[in-house]
């Protein structure tokens, strides 16, 4: 179960960083329909929301489900 999460965090954390990618691309003009589909704010915040919401449920998980 703990592999899930971190899976998402994965998942997150790749989001963020084909957001960042896509803007400097877009910054040097090479723009296409994937890199300007990339670029929208909001695969910034799924990604944010994913990496952050799997590091969260994570930690909750492994202090309450597995205390010692």
């Amino acid at each position: 179960m703990v592999m899930v999460f971190r899976i998402l965090f994965t998942i997150g954390a790749a989001a963020c960083v084909a957001y960042v990618v896509a803007v400097a691309l877009r910054a040097r003009g090479k723009d296409s329909g994937t890199v300007r589909l990339l670029a929208h704010p909001r695969v910034l915040a799924a990604g944010l929301a994913l990496g952050i919401g799997g590091l969260v449920v994570d930690y909750l998980w492994s202090l309450f489900v597995f205390p010692f």
